[in-house]
């Protein structure tokens, strides 16, 4: 689950939003907010996705989520998706759940290589 909150800030006509140099000032926009509401959202998993990640654990197939997003919010994903089992304990040796930089940095980042056969270039991840 996401949560996003709202807010805002009344100014006048003379409010400063630009400095001398014409530039913004995210300050501006960022304090003295008053808030009007916390939303909380959740994007539902696809009915076919822990269906698919089961078949591919029956074939052997070591299934894991990297994610652009927060570690614990993919950890939850994980287990809704079947890819993680319940008592699940996160740890910096975990290879289950891990985020984009620390996948990249694990796998020593993408090799770009051509098939002789076909002449077409594909990508490699280094080792995971």
């Amino acid at each position: 689950m996401r949560t996003l909150t709202l807010g805002y800030k009344i100014v006048t006509k003379d409010y400063e939003l630009v400095d001398e140099n014409g530039d913004l000032m995210p300050e501006q926009f960022t304090s003295d907010l008053i808030l009007q509401a916390i939303v909380a959202i959740r994007d539902p998993i696809r009915d076919n996705v822990p269906k698919a990640v089961k078949i591919c654990q029956n074939a052997g197939i070591t299934v894991r989520m990297v994610t652009g997003d927060n570690i614990r919010t993919a950890q939850a994903i994980s287990k809704e998706c079947g890819i993680l089992r319940a008592g699940y304990v996160h740890t910096e040796e975990s290879l289950a759940v891990m985020e984009g930089p620390e996948f990249f940095r694990r796998i020593e980042g993408l090799v770009n290589k051509v098939n002789p056969k076909t002449e077409k270039t594909y990508r490699e991840v280094g080792n995971l």
